[in-house]
């Protein structure tokens, strides 16, 4: 062999074993790399979480016991009770306010409406008949039973009111009249006590609205510890007489009044 046959020989083996190293090289590269990126963090990240998670927690059981924490979390609670406490105040005092003045409204609606029945009074015991006229009905009472000769224009309107009975009812449905001036209202009032003395099964009263006509009921409580002699209204104020005071006439519209006067004769 000669020597550039030699000189050949030795070239292309050292470039064969170049490229081997090369590769092999490039292949441990590659395995370091893969074992540094999903290997590695596995070996450090759990030891360093665990010890972070101690430093911290000792950390932050130092601070809680701290006189340092107590106080700032003393003045916090401090603030913030104080803070709910003046929101509440104001709350309150909004709502009383808005109570207060519901109650005045409900009081104005209520006397409006007490007022539109100025000229209204009821009949009870008058029969009840099927396909009645109750404006015939409540002419014929008052002839007869209160010797009053009502005109047909005396009477705005009338009608039964009540839950609808049977006719053979012993007691029928009253009927409410609204009349066409005050005076007949106060002229047919006038004449209860005629019906009363006579002992005629009829009754007559002012037309009250729902409220009012509890506070009558209320006086007339035969259960109740308080006892009345009389009681009686006129254009929807409500009197009455105390028993234990015959002398002594008292007047209200509302039941909170009324309570707060029968009180005293308790």
């Amino acid at each position: 062999m000669s020597s550039r046959e030699i000189r050949s020989t030795k070239t292309v083996n050292e470039t064969s074993t170049e490229e081997s190293t090369d590769k092999i090289w490039s292949n441990f590269e590659t395995k370091l790399k893969e074992w540094t990126q999903n290997v590695l963090p596995t070996l450090v990240e759990e030891p360093l979480k665990t010890n972070l998670k101690q430093i911290v927690y000792s950390e932050v059981d130092k601070y809680v016991s701290s006189s340092a924490f107590q106080n700032a979390l003393s003045d916090s609670l401090n603030f913030d009770i104080k803070s709910f406490e003046e929101k509440l105040k104001d709350k309150a005092n909004k709502m009383a306010d808005l109570e207060e003045k519901n109650k005045l409204l409900q009081d104005k609606l209520e006397q409006l409406e007490q007022y539109t029945r100025r000229t209204n009074i009821r009949i009870f015991g008058i029969p009840e008949n099927k396909d009645e006229d109750t404006d015939q009905l409540v002419r014929e009472f008052c002839k007869k039973e209160l010797s009053l000769d009502l005109k047909n224009e005396e009477i705005s309107r009338s009608h039964r009111v009540g839950k609808k009975r049977m006719l053979s009812s012993r007691h029928p449905r009253p009927i409410i009249v609204r009349l066409a001036r005050h005076n007949t209202k106060v002229e047919i009032l006038k004449k209860r006590r005629e019906l009363k003395s006579k002992k005629r099964p009829f009754g007559l009263q002012e037309d009250l609205t729902e409220s009012r006509r509890a506070i009558l009921k209320y006086l007339r409580d035969e259960d109740s510890d308080f006892k009345i002699s009389k009681a009686w209204t006129i254009d929807g104020t409500i009197f009455f007489r105390p028993s234990c005071e015959p002398n002594t006439v008292e007047r209200c519209t509302t039941m909170e009044e009324c309570r707060r006067l029968v009180d005293k004769y308790i």
